[in-house]
């Protein structure tokens, strides 16, 4: 593996995704008053397995570009990763303004705001990087 040939989006997605990893074990929510908080884990049903994606994705990117390796993907890795990225940050920002049950916010949740915003624009621009685009995958995928 090369890690000098892995481009600025791809290592702003990829440490993005080991920092997110780290951050859904942190408090996400909690009591006003107490210590029985609750991490992303705990706290989502769905969410957690869409950041988990995303962590992969973003983690995955980053060793196809140092291994030097093209897989066949049915859509470029940059956009699954920014993908999975954007569908998380929409995620997260709304738990960030509705909380489960209305619960106190904890500092896990803008953590976890951050590093999945982080694996977006990583993915973003590991997107602009190879002239990808969400539309011409479309078109490739629809050729």
């Amino acid at each position: 593996m090369d890690f000098s040939r892995v481009r600025a989006g791809e290592l702003l997605a990829g440490i993005s995704g080991g920092v997110l990893f780290i951050v859904l074990f942190l408090p996400w929510f909690g009591p006003e008053v107490g210590d029985q908080t609750v991490s992303a884990w705990e706290a989502f049903d769905f969410i957690d397995i869409v950041l988990f994606l995303a962590v992969i994705a973003a983690v995955g990117l980053v060793v196809l570009a140092a291994a030097q390796s093209s897989v066949q993907l049915p859509v470029a890795a940059s956009a699954i990763t920014a993908g999975l990225g954007i569908l998380g940050t929409l995620f997260v920002v709304y738990r960030v303004i509705e909380p489960v049950n209305d619960a106190t916010r904890k500092y896990g949740l803008f953590l976890g705001l951050i590093a999945v915003a982080g694996i977006a624009v990583g993915g973003w621009l590991a997107m602009q990087e190879e002239g990808t685009s969400f539309g011409g995958e479309a078109d490739r995928r629809s050729r």
